[in-house]
């Protein structure tokens, strides 16, 4: 692995779990949105296939080769 990858990984996410430990979680992984996003409803839960990072620095969730912002969704 080289340093680029040990930051940024377009197949997981670093998050903090309940105990305060940084993990990594490995595409695909669920989500649950947060808020309604045609045709995503509020509640339903989805597989996330890879995260990018656009132009305009928010990180996006790839989610039927559509992308999402991050902010809409919370893991499960």
């Amino acid at each position: 692995m080289n340093t680029y990858e040990v930051y940024f990984s377009t197949n997981s996410v670093l998050y903090i779990n309940s105990e305060g430990e940084l993990k990594r979680l490995y595409c695909p992984f669920k989500v649950v949105a947060k808020v309604d996003i045609v045709p995503i409803l509020q509640g339903e839960i989805v597989y996330v296939d890879a995260v990018k990072i656009p132009p305009d620095g928010k990180d996006v969730f790839i989610i039927n080769n559509r992308g999402y912002y991050v902010m809409y969704f919370r893991l499960i």
